[in-house]
């Protein structure tokens, strides 16, 4: 017993002397220039590498992107908050993806970003996985968490799927302009086709024709889109203000509990635990602890993890979930349950 104990003093002197590495960011995709906002179209995770690097790697939610033929990721655009010039960029597994800084390149409603990574539809990425470094400095990953001119932080463009457009199922809106979608699809076929064109070139007006009026409908009513934008906010400020977080040992559980001093769109909390400090960490709720106040004065929680063994070190992780997907987390702390606990119970 002497010796456990004196081995769990050490560590956790260690755990609070040494220096814990910079956390990751992670960013949900939920807006769409064609599909209903507020689903997770893609995940966007950064993490900071060895060397003063940073890897951002961005993965489509398969759940919600039924995959059809070559499905994957083939634009992404970023921002940064240093000269993008100084930046030395490779996308993994794609020699042929192209880059643009500061070229103006627009993606549609989300507006323009410093970089602009582009694929061709033989190179499409999932996930697409992207390594930055600087020619002279050390880069965190806040240096890319920077909203441009439109207020976002990342777009992509991912193709390859089958989903419906967002105003099917809108049915009042589909019935109001469904002969309007139709009529102005025909006169764009009358103006394209009808001016003088022989047989050959009316076969090739009629695809054209074809084209035009399948764009006409999705834009008006209901269809279906094979790629689209997506895109993410940034995080300008954690959720929460985190007052207290810390793990109480028992007999075969230990009790989390941590405080907050305010919150901020928060929508809640997941809890992570790992039997070593370097991880992995596995999630430990079910479902998010929710909010007990979502915007406003800060407020106490409680969880109590069950069903692990005594004698064993754990470490845990708190994260906390903005509204908007963003993800932030704290920690570690650890806890050592003992059957001795039970006495005390």
């Amino acid at each position: 017993m002497k010796k456990t104990l004196f081995f769990v003093s050490l560590l956790c002197i260690g755990l609070y002397c040494s220096p814990v590495a910079a956390q990751p960011l992670e960013f949900y995709m939920l807006w769409s220039n064609d599909l209903p906002n507020g689903q997770v179209y893609a995940t966007v995770k950064l993490e900071s590498l060895p060397g003063g690097c940073v890897q951002i790697t961005t993965t489509i939610e398969d759940d919600t992107l039924q995959a059809g033929d070559n499905l994957g990721i083939q634009r992404f655009g970023l921002n940064y908050t240093g000269d993008a010039r100084d930046l030395s960029i490779t996308v993994q597994g794609a020699s042929n993806w192209r880059k643009r800084i500061y070229g103006g390149a627009s993606y549609g409603p989300f507006g323009e970003f410093d970089i602009d990574l582009k694929g061709r539809g033989n190179s499409r990425q999932n996930p697409l996985i992207i390594t930055i470094c600087h020619d002279t400095d050390s880069l965190a990953v806040g240096d890319f968490n920077v909203a441009n001119d439109n207020g976002y932080n990342f777009s992509t463009h991912i193709a390859g799927f089958a989903a419906m457009a967002k105003n099917c199922g809108d049915e009042e809106k589909d019935d109001d302009c469904d002969d309007d979608c139709d009529d102005g699809c025909e006169d764009d076929c009358d103006d394209e086709c009808d001016d003088g064109c022989d047989d050959e070139c009316d076969e090739g007006c009629d695809d054209d024709c074809d084209d035009d009026c399948g764009e006409c409908k999705k834009k008006c009513g209901c269809g279906e889109v094979t790629s689209a934008y997506f895109a993410s906010t940034p995080a300008d400020e954690t959720a929460i203000t985190l007052a207290s977080f810390t793990a109480l040992p028992g007999s075969g559980k230990v009790t989390l509990k941590w405080e907050t001093s305010d919150e901020t769109d928060n929508l809640g909390f997941n809890l992570y635990r790992a039997e070593a400090l370097e991880g992995p960490f596995e999630l430990v709720n079910q479902s998010i602890v929710l909010s007990k106040v979502g915007t406003g004065l800060g407020a106490a929680y409680e969880y109590v993890d069950t069903g692990i063994d005594n004698r064993k070190i754990y470490f845990y992780k708190l994260e906390d979930v903005d509204t908007f997907g963003v993800k932030t987390l704290h920690g570690p702390v650890m806890a050592l349950p003992l059957l001795l606990y039970s006495l005390f119970e």
